[in-house]
């Protein structure tokens, strides 16, 4: 059974339906006449649930979705995705990867951060997530597939929703 880490954009998508969720629910158990079954082990850390939910109440305040997806998102994700609490460790992890990630992904010597070079602390929670548990990273996040596979050689599965999208 692979295991891996999914980010808040992964969530949304399961969630609720937009561009990619076909993609992202294929990760999550589906449901057979014995129950539900799945090819894959998904863990996620606490603050996904904080992303997630964010995202689900902009786009109720926005009317492009119902409120009862929001109030059913964590008993449908805790059914599914097992959750890790951050701990100081995994805090100062993804402190030291916001600081230089974005560096050792373009492959350029840093010392010392950069304003050009420091990446959303939320994002680099997940790779720290996905290097301490040694899981495949899936999220549909361009520049953090590209930062946790570049920079830290995380396994990184990327729903790439700008593909998926029909040409004009």
């Amino acid at each position: 059974m692979a295991r891996l880490t999914i980010d808040a954009s992964i969530a949304v998508k399961f969630l609720a339906d937009e561009q990619g969720s076909e993609q992202a629910r294929q990760f999550f158990p589906r449901l057979h006449e014995d129950g539900y079954r799945s090819d894959h082990e998904l863990t996620a850390p606490t603050i996904m649930m904080i992303e997630t939910h964010h995202v689900l109440a902009k786009k109720i305040r926005a009317k492009t979705l119902h409120p009862l997806v929001l109030s059913q998102a964590y008993p449908r994700l805790k059914q599914f995705v097992k959750f890790a609490s951050l701990d100081v460790s995994s805090i100062e992890e993804a402190r030291q990867i916001s600081m230089f990630g974005k560096a050792r992904a373009s492959g350029a010597p840093s010392i010392y951060p950069s304003e050009y070079s420091i990446f959303n602390i939320y994002d680099c929670v997940y790779i720290a997530h996905a290097m301490a548990l040694e899981t495949t990273l899936v999220t549909a996040d361009v520049e953090l597939a590209r930062i946790a596979r570049e920079g830290f050689s995380v396994p990184t599965i990327l729903i790439d929703v700008e593909a998926l999208k029909p040409n004009n």
